[in-house]
């Protein structure tokens, strides 16, 4: 087990102590749904400011071939700011919506996260029935970077994305509906010198099926790169070789439940396939489980935690154990834990725990190692 030291935390606590006493003197106030209304026109922004310590800001395990590594923690702060605008008139909708976020750590901005993402979709309602939607994303973010050792990746993990996403949904009755998605996604990476290119292109199909509260989705995507050359066999990736090509088939489960008028769960299972289109290097099979849980412990004091479980089976990839035919498998337990607490009618603070966990059969090298991570989290949020 990783040995966890928050350094920093006590500054965290004490943050949370001021806002949950200021909370005393504040109106005990619901948030309520709100109705779109006809021919109007909404501005709704939101932001969530949080403070936090990380106790394995690498994902590092504890030892690799060359001795001892000890995770490091860092403490950092985030914010989050959405600015969205809906027009309504009749029954259809355009909403444009902008987020910025950035993660930022005091002793390792190589792990730094910035992202801006800006949405447009329009809605169009064709009889009582029957909805077409189409939703336009442009993306420019920048990802974390580094190694188990905490040093900085070649590549570049920056990138801008821009997504077209067409929807139409049929209300078949009262408690049935379907739906078909289709999903063209272009992925435009900074370029690094001597490395090759990660561009991607990638297109999507999706049918959905609701029935009550259970929900049916399958989708097949296809990936394609630029130039990223596929892998043989042995996980080389000669000149020789084809340009790198993945298909993706994903099944998911899902049923919400009511219990009483104050606790709401999810619980769902998921399954995909990656298949490798060269020698079925990367070829994988996902296992997944997940449940939610929502409860309104009192007026203005709420309760979410999710639990997840993914298991990773690959085809090819190897890993230097002993035994016949050795595959590389990847079991990941991640949990969260929110505690959030409605100080106005649009102000909410909160205190979140997170746990992400992978196991590994691989205990050498720097990649697809063990580890495990605890962040601890308090904030703000504020929106309409």
């Amino acid at each position: 087990m990783t040995t966890v030291q928050y350094r920093g935390i006590t500054i965290v606590y004490i943050v949370v102590l001021l806002l949950i006493s200021s909370s005393a003197f504040a109106a005990k106030t619901k948030i309520v749904n709100k109705k779109a209304d006809t021919n109007v026109l909404k501005f709704e922004p939101f932001v969530d400011i949080r403070f936090g310590d990380e106790s394995n800001v690498h994902r590092s395990p504890e030892k690799n071939s060359t001795g001892i590594i000890f995770p490091q923690n860092d403490v950092f702060y985030t914010y989050k700011y959405e600015l969205k605008l809906r027009k309504y008139w009749g029954d259809n909708k355009l909403k444009i919506e902008y987020t910025g976020y950035a993660s930022k750590y005091s002793s390792f901005s190589v792990v730094n996260e910035d992202k801006n993402e800006l949405s447009i979709e329009f809605r169009k309602t064709l009889d009582k029935k029957l909805r077409f939607y189409v939703v336009a994303d442009f993306d420019n973010n920048r990802d974390r970077g580094t190694n188990i050792l905490g040093e900085a990746l070649q590549t570049i993990y920056a990138y801008k994305q821009i997504g077209i996403k067409p929807r139409i949904d049929y209300q078949y009755s009262k408690s049935l509906e379907f739906s078909a998605v289709y999903d063209t996604l272009t992925k435009d990476y900074d370029d690094t010198p001597g490395i090759m290119s990660l561009d991607y292109q990638e297109n999507k199909g999706s049918v959905e099926a609701i029935y009550k509260s259970l929900r049916f989705i399958y989708e097949y995507s296809k990936r394609k790169y630029s130039k990223y050359l596929a892998s043989d066999e042995n996980g080389k990736e000669l000149n020789t070789n084809p340009i790198r090509e993945w298909d993706y088939h994903t099944g998911n489960l899902e049923l919400d439940s009511q219990w009483l008028q104050n606790i709401k769960t999810t619980v769902g299972y998921s399954f995909q396939a990656r298949m490798d289109l060269f020698k079925d290097y990367y070829t994988y099979y996902r296992n997944r489980g997940y449940i939610k849980l929502f409860y309104i412990m009192l007026t203005n004091l709420e309760l979410s935690a999710a639990v997840e479980y993914k298991s990773y089976q690959y085809k090819i990839v190897d890993v230097p154990i002993a035994g016949p035919n050795p595959k590389l498998v990847l079991n990941y337990f991640n949990a969260d834990l929110e505690l959030s607490w409605q100080v106005h009618k649009n102000v909410k603070t909160y205190i979140l725990y997170t746990y992400d966990s992978r196991d590994s059969n691989k205990d050498t090298g720097n990649t697809y190692r063990e580890y495990q991570d605890h962040t601890l989290q308090t904030g703000v949020r504020w929106g309409y």
